[in-house]
């Protein structure tokens, strides 16, 4: 399971020397730059939609774990029940996805993209792959495994 953004997060023990705070700041910076960026054209098409981040997550999920649980969404996103209720009523409203119950137990739900919704994270999810391929042209191979591995860590 994820952790959650609020978790208690402990300073790692380093062997080696610590990374100087500036190059840390400058990390950060360039993370949220670059973060906007990924996400500029991604959300626009999502707000025409009246639709933000959280539903595109579900979208994304849905997509790549068909007849996924409620459960299973709401753990890759990192939210409460509560929180997951508004993108999941949004995404059905609007027919993007359908909600099943499971056979062997019907208070589970399971999700299924619509064509609808299936066309919209395809369109969304590439808007940002554009980004990201033109981000990793620009820089050799090892600096992208190596962005890889930090993101990873």
């Amino acid at each position: 399971m994820k952790a959650s953004p609020r978790s208690a997060i402990s300073r790692p023990a380093m062997e080696e020397e610590a990374v100087p705070v500036d190059r840390i700041d400058e990390a950060i910076l360039a993370f949220h730059e670059a973060y906007q960026t990924v996400i500029a054209g991604a959300d626009e098409l999502l707000a025409q939609q009246g639709l933000g981040r959280s539903h595109h997550k579900v979208l994304y999920h849905a997509a790549r774990h068909p007849r996924c649980s409620v459960t299973e969404v709401r753990e890759f996103i990192g939210v409460t029940r509560q929180a997951m209720q508004r993108p999941i009523n949004d995404l059905h409203r609007l027919g993007l996805i359908e909600m099943v119950a499971t056979p062997g137990n019907r208070r589970v739900h399971q999700l299924m993209l619509t064509e609808q919704g299936a066309a919209l994270e395809r369109e969304v999810t590439q808007l940002v792959r554009y980004r990201f391929e033109a981000a990793f042209a620009k820089v050799p191979a090892a600096s992208a495994r190596h962005w890889l591995t930090v993101m990873k860590a």
